[in-house]
C-alpha cells in the first residue's frame, strides 16, 4: 500500500482550514457590535405628570422641558450627537401646529422636525462597525487558509517535477 502523503496534507489542510474558520466566526461572533437599546427617563420632577406638565414645571424651574424626554446617558466610550439646544420659536410653531387641531406626525413633517416618541427606546445602530468587523473577520479567516492552499498547490506540482513517468524519482 503506497504512502499518499499529498492526499494526506490536503486533508490535514481541509481540516485545519475549517478549525481556523471556525475560531475566526466564534470570536468574530463574541465581539460583535450590537445594537445599544437606550430607554428614556424623566427627570424626578416629573413623577406622575403628564407630559405637558412636566415639560411646564421644567420650563418654571430655569430647565430645558424637553429634558423629560432626554434617554439615558449612553454607556462610557460611545458619543451621540451632542443634544440639541432648545429653540423656543420652534416649539411655540410646533405647539401652535398642535392647537390647529394637526397631529404631532403633521406637525412635524410641516416643520421639518423628526418625530420623536418619548416613551419608547431609541438604538444607536451601530452598521458601519458591523460591515467593517465582517470584513475583516472574512479576510482572517479565509486568506490564511486560500494563501497555504497555494503554497501546498505549488510546492506539490514543483516536486512532482522530480519523478520519473512511470512514478519512480529520477536517478539523474
Amino acid at each position: 500500500m503506497a504512502l499518499r502523503i499529498g492526499r494526506g496534507l490536503f486533508r490535514l489542510w481541509l481540516l485545519l482550514s475549517v478549525l481556523w474558520i471556525g475560531g475566526v466566526t466564534v470570536e468574530t461572533w463574541r465581539i460583535f457590535p450590537a445594537d445599544i437599546e437606550v430607554s428614556p427617563t424623566r427627570p424626578a420632577e416629573c413623577t406622575g405628570k403628564t407630559n405637558d406638565e412636566c415639560a411646564d414645571i421644567l420650563k418654571r424651574l430655569g430647565k430645558n422641558p424637553f429634558d423629560a424626554f432626554d434617554p439615558n446617558p449612553p454607556p462610557p466610550g460611545f458619543v451621540v450627537d451632542p443634544k440639541p439646544t432648545f429653540d423656543p420659536s420652534e416649539y411655540a410653531a410646533f405647539k401652535a401646529c398642535i392647537d390647529a387641531g394637526k397631529s404631532a406626525d403633521q406637525c412635524a413633517a410641516q416643520l421639518k422636525v423628526p418625530p420623536f416618541d418619548p416613551s419608547k427606546p431609541y438604538q444607536i445602530v451601530r452598521d458601519d462597525e458591523r460591515r467593517t468587523a465582517v470584513r475583516f473577520a472574512a479576510m482572517l479567516a479565509l486568506a490564511p487558509s486560500i494563501l497555504i492552499l497555494a503554497l501546498g498547490s505549488a510546492l506539490g506540482w514543483a516536486f512532482s517535477g522530480f519523478r520519473s513517468d512511470d512514478g519512480a524519482p529520477r536517478a539523474h
